[in-house]
């Protein structure tokens, strides 16, 4: 974990892809310290959570705090393991961190996320799509490294 005094907002987006649970673990061992505040941020499709979506409005859901991380493992974000490890880290470290969900499209909405959150930088993983799968389906991480503000990093599993 590295080590400094200056307090960061970090967001880290997640989906269930194991493509995003290795760079949640690449961001604990390299990114994260002691007191950062973290915002694990999940983009849902509008039509997979209406409700929701219609009850939170384009701003996201309200912040989950990380003892109430069962709503993620609801919404197949996080499985249990991940949940323990960023309990006993942000315990050992003195690190908030929160969840909150959004619905649209998730280029969008990690933008407006970062945005919201005044974000120091964004953690994402990458599918790693070639080229011609990248051209035809468009890429989230293409997208965001073009539009956040603030920088990006982009963790491949090897």
């Amino acid at each position: 974990m590295a080590e400094s005094s200056a307090q960061r907002h970090i967001v880290i987006a997640l989906d269930s892809s194991d493509h995003a649970k290795y760079a949640l673990d690449w961001a604990i061992e390299n990114v994260i310290r002691s007191g950062d505040n973290v915002v694990l941020l999940s983009v849902a499709q509008k039509d997979e959570y209406e409700g929701q979506a219609a009850l939170w409005g384009s701003k996201g859901s309200p912040y989950i705090p990380l003892v109430e991380f069962d709503i993620l493992k609801k919404y197949h974000l996080l499985d249990h393991a991940a949940i323990e490890k960023l309990q006993k880290v942000s315990k050992q470290n003195n690190i908030e961190v929160v969840g909150q969900i959004h619905y649209g499209d998730p280029r969008d909405k990690v933008v407006e996320a970062c945005q919201q959150v005044a974000a120091d930088l964004l953690v994402l993983g990458s599918r790693g799509l070639g080229s011609v799968k990248r051209v035809l389906l468009g890429s989230v991480s293409t997208y965001v490294v073009a539009n956040a503000p603030c920088p990006v990093t982009v963790v491949k599993k090897p």
